[in-house]
């Protein structure tokens, strides 16, 4: 993944690899979005109809954001900055949109939560007191068959004995009552409200809202400034070569060789006229001390990628013409004796 021979360059697959994973986080976020548009929708709508349409516009929306923000990053800056303007813009309006509608997904789902709790609260509570009701009148009735059971009148032994069926018919039903009642009480969970509060939750899901939405801009347009970095390192842009030196700048020199002067920039110069080689530009300039021996310096007037540009000064490098320094340090023109 790393190009040894250039220094430590990261190579155009590394780049590719990069724009990849970040591609596949923004991806991961833009399903999470999608899921909460579907969660307010449904918790919205009850006409099927309407929840497709609705569902169908929120994937439209999410893939929109993610086409957008994807092609701001492919775009270079120097050449579509208008283009990318536009493209941010539109952009952004979608995510608030979708910022809003993934906290109103939020907020319904905690209303949701609350309003089950409340019902698992509210039938506990009235679990609680039929069972404590029917133990009473149980226990009354045992009381009361016991006393009946003594009487030496036979209706009145009858009547504690009813007493006492009745007594083991509430304790039935009294056991079922617990067996629910510890069914719900196990199945309680804590709501949102019920840890941060009413405005902690509040506070929770936008914040929620805005991460989730944050990660898919920021992880695709990550991947297209990557992948456009990749392309950049395998076809560089080929720039053309600077004017040749005048008659001023180059010397005496010149004219020992027999060297005829430059020509002006006014006069037509032939269009099969051969260009200027890109190394030999360089090294001259680099000769004359016009030109650093370094990358930046190298891309900043000539163009190209970094690799090119280490090429260059490699090459420049295996001619004698520039020296190494040590690490850190650069390269640095040969002296002349």
């Amino acid at each position: 993944m790393i190009d040894q021979q250039q220094g430590g360059a990261v190579s155009p697959l590394a780049y590719r690899c990069m724009a990849g994973v970040a591609g596949l986080i923004g991806a991961a976020a833009s399903v999470v979005a999608i899921r909460f548009f579907m969660v307010a929708v449904q918790s919205q709508e009850s006409d099927p109809a309407i929840r497709a349409v609705l569902t169908f516009t929120a994937v439209l929306f999410v893939v929109a954001e993610v086409g957008l923000f994807s092609l701001a990053g492919l775009l270079t800056r120097a050449k579509h900055k208008a283009l990318r303007a536009r493209l941010v813009v539109a952009g952004c309006v979608l995510l608030a949109f979708e910022v809003a509608t993934i906290f109103g997904a939020q907020v319904v789902i905690a209303a949701g939560d609350d309003a089950r709790a409340q019902a698992t609260q509210t039938r506990i509570s009235e679990l609680k007191s039929t069972i404590a009701r029917q133990r009473e009148t149980a226990a009354a009735l045992v009381e009361a068959g016991r006393v009946s059971g003594q009487s030496v009148i036979a209706s009145s032994r009858q009547s504690g004995l009813s007493a006492m069926e009745k007594a083991a018919d509430l304790e039935s039903t009294t056991l079922a009552l617990s067996t629910e009642l510890a069914r719900l009480e196990a199945a309680k969970v804590p709501t949102q409200t019920g840890i941060f509060g009413e405005v902690g939750t509040v506070v929770m899901g936008a914040i929620r809202a805005v991460l989730v939405s944050g990660i898919g801009l920021l992880m695709f347009g990550l991947a297209g400034v990557l992948w456009r970095v990749a392309h950049e390192e395998t076809h560089p842009e080929s720039l053309p070569a600077p004017a040749p030196e005048t008659r001023a700048a180059i010397g005496p020199q010149a004219d020992s060789v027999g060297v005829p002067p430059a020509v002006p920039a006014s006069v037509p110069v032939p269009v099969d006229a051969p260009l200027l080689d890109r190394h030999e530009v360089i090294r001259a300039a680099v000769l004359d001390g016009g030109l650093k021996p370094s990358v930046r310096a190298i891309q900043a007037v000539h163009g190209g990628s970094t690799t090119r540009a280490r090429e260059d000064l490699n090459r420049l490098h295996d001619e004698g013409v520039i020296q190494d320094m040590g690490t850190g340090r650069g390269y640095a023109l040969v002296a002349k004796n």
